[in-house]
């Protein structure tokens, strides 16, 4: 029986472990909006399975382990699936109708635009260091997640990898140099 990391109030569940599960679905499905969708069907699965949680792990292993057969069945629809965009003629303009009320005023205003330079690097570099964590093992990459991103203490990822301190710090350190490879190539340079 794990204890300490299990807390079975599903209040939190969104706040602890929902950037974390975000990320281990964007790393696997590169979609931020089917991503969110996966996380919220994990969460909403835990929640009806909630009585049926062991205890023999903690609770973001198990939302993992729920997550991964949600990934399995999004793989198996995409099998499936045709894209909208294959069935719509994509020559067809925007109706302008759906912006423009009849006096030609918006009938719901954008937001601000960012700053295009700044906005395009960022979102530049963001894709290219996306690529690179895919170039990362999967392991490395999910510590690296963990540590990095989410900010995850060594002990609760030695506990939730079930990993020594001295496995958490080489797979830091070898994936830090890979990395740092890859942006130095791709980015940098």
């Amino acid at each position: 029986m794990i204890e300490g990391n299990n807390d079975l109030n599903i209040q939190t569940w969104l706040e602890k472990h929902g950037d974390y599960l975000f990320s281990y679905a964007l790393l696997r499905i590169k979609d931020t909006h089917v991503a969110e969708d996966l996380v919220q069907e994990t969460l909403l699965a835990a929640i009806t399975a909630k009585n049926t949680f062991s205890n023999h792990s903690t609770i973001r292993t198990w939302l993992i382990g729920i997550l991964k057969h949600k990934l399995v069945d999004q793989f198996r629809r995409q099998g499936r699936e045709i894209g909208i965009g294959d069935l719509i003629d994509q020559d067809e303009g925007d109706n302008l109708d759906n912006f423009f009320r009849a006096n030609g005023r918006w009938i719901e205003k954008p937001d601000a635009f960012p700053n295009p330079e700044s906005a395009f690097q960022q979102k530049e570099f963001w894709k290219i260091f996306q690529e690179c964590l895919s170039g990362l093992k999967p392991k490395q990459a999910e510590v690296f997640l963990a540590k990095e991103i989410h900010g995850m203490s060594n002990e609760d990822i030695c506990k939730d990898f079930a990993l020594s301190p001295t496995n958490v710090w080489v797979i830091m350190h070898r994936a830090r140099l890979s990395l740092n490879r890859c942006l130095k190539i791709n980015w940098i340079d």
